[in-house]
């Protein structure tokens, strides 16, 4: 039993081994390519530090200059993700007005991230005034270009009547739509329409129980509440 656990013990830490390797190597490739030029590369190691992947731990300063040495390359998804960064204050000061204008360059260059990412602040009116219809017109681009958050997020304006008029209806189809490609902010709206506006319990749940897999928290609350009443 002993020599089998071992040996169990030794193929895990071969194969730990294995996986630390490839990602050095994966890092190491990354940076070569970085450092000659190649702006996606520096991209690709922004998201790694911004996220913590590849076996890195997250460094929001690393990743802003990476991002940065990527926009600056005109690679304009890293434009949007350095807007992100000045949005938040990861890695740098928040600073609006920076964050609107990487995300306009991006959108600009048809970039669906970078206009989901502007339309999110023309619908809080952070650093702008807010303007539903502006934030609907980039939220519909992105939605898309399957980024499905948006597709969520014209679901709210079309419930809520902001810069549409109501209808909710036409809600659950973006939520739909969201959720059909596992978003799972939009499968937990969707099941909040099926059990008030459609009242149908069971179809709640279905939805409820899609999102708590993806991780949605409040639905794994209202799914055990249905499922209680039941």
């Amino acid at each position: 039993m002993k020599s089998i656990i071992s040996l169990l013990i030794l193929n895990i830490l071969l194969f730990a081994n294995i996986d630390t390797d490839t990602n050095i190597d994966i890092v190491y490739s990354y940076k070569k390519q970085c450092e000659l030029g190649n702006v996606k590369s520096c991209n690709e190691l922004g998201d790694f530090y911004e996220h913590g992947l590849c076996g890195l731990e997250k460094n929001y300063k690393k990743a802003f200059t990476f991002y940065t040495s990527s926009c600056n390359g005109k690679f304009y998804k890293a434009c949007s993700n350095l807007g992100y960064l000045y949005q938040h204050g990861y890695g740098t000061k928040i600073d609006y007005t920076k964050a609107y204008k990487l995300y306009k360059k991006a959108c600009d260059e048809k970039v669906a991230k970078g206009c989901y990412n502007l339309g999110i602040l023309y619908r809080d009116g952070t650093g702008k005034k807010k303007n539903y219809k502006k934030a609907k017109t980039l939220f519909d681009y992105s939605c898309q270009n399957k980024i499905y958050n948006a597709c969520t997020h014209i679901g709210l304006l079309y419930e809520d009547g902001l810069g549409v008029e109501q209808n909710k209806t036409i809600a659950m189809k973006f939520y739909e739509k969201a959720c059909d490609n596992n978003n799972s902010i939009g499968c937990h709206n969707l099941g909040l329409q099926y059990f008030y506006f459609k009242k149908n319990k069971d179809k709640s749940i279905s939805l409820f129980d899609k999102a708590c897999k993806l991780n949605y928290q409040d639905a794994c609350k209202n799914y055990l509440i249905l499922v209680e009443e039941k």
